[in-house]
């Protein structure tokens, strides 16, 4: 994985990004799933560079992202890359989900946390007092600096989510009831998920409530997700043949 890593970083190499997700992971559980994020986050920042490249170079190095993800779910067990994503974006902020994240250093404390829309905050308070910003000379303390550095983080995963569910979308994936919960326990992903239509057999039609448990329709009826039910993001064409794209509208605004 080292030789893997220090190819990918030097030199771009694409066959070692289409290799990463081949190396056999390290222990099981837990540090199984943390080293499986940590070559996940590699490989979508890798796709996140190659955005200061060309077209062709940007399609080439897509493809071999699709490949190392393709073969990191394999290797981690899952049964395809959109599992993989879901879990490990859920991964990467299980402490948030908590609550806030605090470090403190000479009276002053520094917390990260996600707000009800969904977007990462970071605070700074002094004695009790909230400040701007982090003082000039504790803001390289490792621990301030970390936090920092994950706001940026936080702010391109979830620039990623989007990205998924309107792939999602037009693919028509389907999420089982245990999935959509899951889903919805993730602190940043919930608020995006929960202004989104989701539809399964027959009326069942909403946003997703009661922690991804039942459908809210837009005339305020509620349906739950039955444990053997499946329901997909509906696409506006969707709601076009149903009949009911403006009802949906007038619920929006």
């Amino acid at each position: 994985e080292k030789e893997l890593l220090l190819r990918i970083d030097e030199k771009r190499d694409q066959d070692s990004v289409r290799a990463l997700g081949l190396v056999p992971l390290a222990g099981d559980g837990l540090a199984s799933k943390r080293e499986a994020l940590r070559r996940y986050t590699r490989l979508q920042e890798f796709k996140r560079e190659s955005r200061k490249f060309g077209s062709m170079r940007q399609t080439s190095e897509g493809r071999a992202v699709v490949i190392g993800l393709e073969n990191l779910a394999r290797t981690a067990g899952y049964r395809d890359t959109r599992r993989l994503e879901w879990s490990m974006e859920t991964e990467a902020v299980a402490d948030l989900a908590q609550g806030a994240v605090s470090v403190s250093e000479q009276e002053t404390t520094v917390s990260l946390s996600i707000d009800e829309d969904g977007e990462p905050v970071l605070s700074v308070e002094k004695n009790g007092k909230p400040l701007k910003a982090i003082p000039a000379k504790l803001r390289k303390h490792a621990p301030f600096a970390e936090l920092r550095s994950r706001v940026t983080d936080l702010r391109r995963q979830r620039s990623r989510m989007r990205l998924s569910l309107e792939d999602s979308m037009c693919r028509g994936d389907e999420f089982t009831q245990g999935e959509l919960r899951e889903l919805c326990e993730h602190p940043m992903l919930r608020p995006m998920l929960e202004r989104l239509v989701f539809l399964g057999s027959g009326a069942l039609a909403g946003y997703p409530i009661e922690g991804g448990r039942a459908l809210r329709s837009c005339a305020g009826a509620i349906e739950p997700i039955g444990t053997g039910d499946t329901v997909r993001l509906a696409h506006p064409i969707d709601l076009l043949d149903r009949g009911d794209w403006s009802d949906w509208q007038r619920d929006c605004f």
